[in-house]
């Protein structure tokens, strides 16, 4: 469900051309589109939200981890991904729309404003749905690892790109692990949150 609300409301939208719309266009995908529906789904089929969304409090240690982890895989992540685009170039459209995304996040009045939209956005509104809800359904069937597998497909496809698409599948099959691990959500969430904070940082260096 939530990836045919995704792929048609794709189609839907306009391509934004100023860094508002693009803001608009990210809160509506990943609020109403996605850590809505999820939450929607798990009050009404599920007994307990808190347990099925696994916010629970985490450890001392395993938020400062998740973090150092986080620092520690990026630059290999990124070697990855420069690996996969190598072995499968993106196409000129599709390089053109990516270049018009990074004029109009370099457009943006403030880093902080852009942190919150494409860091810290993401990483609660990603981890709601795919680490907590659909995580947490998956893993009723048994096997922690084919839930871990099966759900960052699911958060992989939804990335659009086949180049982004493969390199979040890595990286969901980690934050899926972690939650697992931890049994905490939070956890998955500063990984998130510090993974994408370093790539934008990247970005602004670059």
């Amino acid at each position: 469900l939530l990836l045919a609300i995704r792929f048609f409301a794709t189609f839907a939208a306009t391509p934004p051309t100023t860094w508002s719309q693009f803001v608009v266009m990210q809160s509506v995908t990943l609020i109403m589109l996605l850590a809505g529906p999820a939450l929607l789904m798990t009050f009404l089929l599920t007994r307990g939200p808190r347990e099925t969304l696994s916010l629970r409090r985490p450890t001392m240690l395993s938020v400062p981890l998740a973090v150092l982890l986080a620092l520690a895989m990026h630059p290999a992540a990124m070697w990855v991904a420069t690996g996969i685009q190598y072995l499968y170039p993106i196409d000129e459209r599709m390089a053109g729309q990516l270049q018009q995304i990074q004029s109009l996040i370099a457009s943006a009045p403030s880093k902080w404003f852009v942190l919150a939209v494409l860091a810290l956005m993401p990483a609660v509104c990603e981890e709601l749905a795919f680490r907590g809800f659909i995580l947490s359904g998956f893993r009723h069937m048994g096997s922690r690892w084919r839930a871990i597998v099966i759900s960052s497909l699911f958060f992989g496809l939804t990335h659009g790109i086949l180049q982004q698409s493969i390199s979040a599948t890595l990286v969901g099959m980690v934050l899926a692990y972690i939650v697992v691990q931890t049994g905490s959500l939070w956890t998955s969430v500063a990984f998130h949150f510090v993974y994408n904070s370093l790539g934008l940082a990247a970005f602004f260096l670059a």
